[in-house]
């Protein structure tokens, strides 16, 4: 008899920042960063929805200097590239850190923006993508689901 399982659509949000190979453990740092992100609610997820959008733009007037009432796309792309050039570090610093701040918001906390800033920034921004995707549509990332559809792609045509 068919039945609705939430287990079979949504796995727990389990999260280990230990970047070494299995059964190596080296006991570094963000080995012990690890954990189940809580469920967010729908106030969290609009929440989240709302400061990224705020933080993309945010982000791209500062990256580029551009004022408020002109637009990016109003820029020649020679403008647009002498912009980027006097880009500051200290900026960027600055953006990865409300982002940081956006995705501990969403998990409540655990991890916590100071676990977030510890862990390397490849890996950082992989568990961001992840977590967003997961969190706004279960089923479209990889390990989406135990019962998750698996297609089978036709071979490529020998030619």
């Amino acid at each position: 008899m068919p039945a609705f399982d939430a287990a079979d659509i949504a796995e727990p949000l389990e999260y280990s920042f230990c970047m070494c190979p299995k059964g190596k453990c080296k006991g570094l740092p963000t080995c012990e960063i690890a954990g189940v992100v809580k469920e967010p609610t729908d106030k969290q997820i609009a929440a989240f929805q709302a400061a990224m959008r705020k933080e993309m733009l945010q982000a791209a007037r500062e990256m580029v200097g551009v004022e408020a009432q002109k637009d990016v796309a109003d820029m020649s792309p020679d403008e647009f590239l002498v912009v980027l050039e006097r880009t500051d570090p200290a900026e960027s610093e600055a953006t990865l850190k409300r982002q940081a701040k956006i995705y501990s918001d969403l998990c409540t906390g655990k991890p916590s923006l100071t676990q977030l800033l510890q862990v390397p920034f490849r890996v950082r921004i992989a568990f961001f993508r992840w977590l967003a995707e997961e969190v706004t549509n279960p089923e479209g990332g990889a390990g989406a689901g135990k019962n998750g559809q698996v297609l089978t792609l036709a071979p490529p045509a020998a030619g």
